[in-house]
């Protein structure tokens, strides 16, 4: 039986703050990088505890990791988040 975990956006957009703060220290130019664009990362976040028939879709680290990468490149939640 696979881990299971439930991922609270608030707290993975901290570790996105973060992420920048670090960066910032030896890249000062970051524009928009890192800024939430129209609640993206929160709908992708949502998404990833979605169910099916009473089965949840991605139960597993791996498969919600994943498909958290997937949906980050594919819908491009932050402002000038992919261009980096």
């Amino acid at each position: 039986n696979p881990a299971t975990v439930g991922l609270d956006p608030d707290r993975l957009l901290e570790s996105v703050t973060g992420f920048r703060r670090d960066l910032s220290e030896t890249e000062p130019n970051l524009g928009m990088f890192g800024s939430e664009r129209d609640g993206g990362f929160r709908r992708i976040v949502a998404s990833l505890e979605q169910s099916m028939f009473g089965e949840t879709l991605y139960p597993s680290v791996e498969e919600k990791a994943a498909n958290l990468l997937y949906f980050i490149v594919k819908d491009h939640p932050f402002s000038d988040g992919n261009k980096r």
